[in-house]
């Protein structure tokens, strides 16, 4: 009897969502290898955690790892956000001064 009412998983044995863990690892190796890595790692892990979030939602409790893949997207986020305010600056730099900004 207790097998019958106990059918579906228990909130303890879900498993992690794997796209949530890759989110996370992937987003934090966009923090650590910000150029040139970054670049690109940046928008891979915010896709993969927002793909990750939809899916753990879509999932009706039976997957976990809804903290690693909000994780995973909020570190790719600032990636992804850093790298666009460089890029704007750059844009507005060179419009305004006609050069690049220096890399020294």
């Amino acid at each position: 009897m207790m097998l019958e009412r106990n059918l579906g998983r228990s909130p303890a044995t879900r498993t992690n969502e794997p796209r949530a863990t890759v989110a996370l690892i992937i987003g934090i190796l966009s923090l650590v290898l910000i150029y040139p890595l970054g670049i690109a790692l940046g928008p891979i892990a915010l896709w993969l955690g927002i793909s990750a979030l939809r899916r753990i939602n879509r999932g009706g409790g039976s997957r976990g790892g809804l903290g690693l893949a909000i994780a995973g997207a909020a570190t790719s986020g600032v990636i992804c956000g850093l790298y666009g305010v460089a890029l704007v600056l750059e844009v507005a730099s060179l419009f305004l001064t006609g050069q690049l900004i220096p890399a020294y």
